[in-house]
C-alpha cells in the first residue's frame, strides 16, 4: 500500500474537534496556482472542490479539510500525484516563510542551522503565541557533518510538504539537499537529509 506521505492530507483533529488551518496557506496556494495556470485556475480549483468563491483572509482560520480539497483538485489541475505536488509547494512558498520569520533567523545561519532549530526557535514561538496553532513536530538530529535525520509528525500527515520546504530552505542559502524518505507509519514519516556544497563550490 501508499505510505501516509503517498496518500497525505488528513483532517487533523484535538480533543474531539477539528483544528483549522491558517489563511495564509489558502492565499498561497492561490498564488501557487495563479502563478503557474493564470487568474482564471483558481476559480476552477475551488468549484471543482467544492469550495465556495470566497476572499482568504491571513488573519483567520478555515477548515483543514477545506484545504485538503483544495490541494488535491489544484494537484490535478497540474496533473501530478499529490504528493509531488505538495512537494513543489513546499519549495514555492519557502520564500515567504523565510520573510515572515527572519526576526527570529539569524543571519549566520545555513541550511543545517535552521533545520536544527526549526521546532524550538520557530514553531515553539508559533505554538506560544498561537495556542490553537498546530505546526507539525518536526525533530531533526545531525547525523554528520553535514547530515540530518527529521522525523516529521502531524496529524496532517503532509510529509511531502515538509520535505518541499526543506529543499526551499537549501535554495535560499545557495545550497543543494538530498532528502530520502526512510520510514512511514501512521502520522510520522523519518527522512535523511544530506547538505550538499553550493554549486560551483570547492
Amino acid at each position: 500500500g501508499e505510505s501516509s506521505s503517498a496518500t497525505g492530507l488528513q483532517a487533523s483533529t484535538r480533543a474531539g474537534r477539528r483544528i483549522p488551518m491558517h489563511g495564509s496557506i489558502f492565499l498561497q496556494l492561490q498564488h501557487y496556482v495563479t502563478a503557474h495556470h493564470g487568474a482564471s485556475a483558481w476559480p476552477e480549483v475551488l468549484w471543482t472542490a467544492g469550495v465556495p468563491e470566497r476572499t482568504y483572509l491571513h488573519s483567520e482560520a478555515y477548515p483543514d479539510a477545506e484545504a485538503f480539497a483544495l490541494l488535491r483538485c489544484a494537484a490535478y489541475a497540474q496533473q501530478k500525484p499529490v504528493p509531488e505536488f505538495l512537494e513543489n509547494f513546499g519549495e514555492f512558498i519557502t520564500p515567504w516563510l523565510m520573510e515572515l520569520y527572519a526576526p527570529l533567523i539569524p543571519e549566520t545561519w545555513g541550511t543545517l542551522e535552521l533545520l536544527l532549530n526549526t521546532e524550538e526557535t520557530i514553531h515553539g514561538i508559533v505554538r506560544a503565541t498561537n495556542p490553537d496553532a498546530e505546526p507539525p513536530r518536526l525533530q531533526f538530529t545531525q547525523t554528520g557533518p553535514c547530515a540530518l535525520r527529521c522525523v516529521y509528525d502531524s496529524p496532517r500527515q503532509l510529509g511531502a510538504l515538509a520535505k518541499g520546504i526543506i529543499r526551499g530552505v537549501a535554495n535560499h542559502y545557495g545550497e543543494r539537499v538530498e532528502v530520502r524518505e526512510t520510514r512511514s507509519a501512521g502520522d510520522a514519516v523519518e527522512m535523511d537529509i544530506r547538505i550538499l556544497p553550493r554549486e560551483g563550490a570547492g
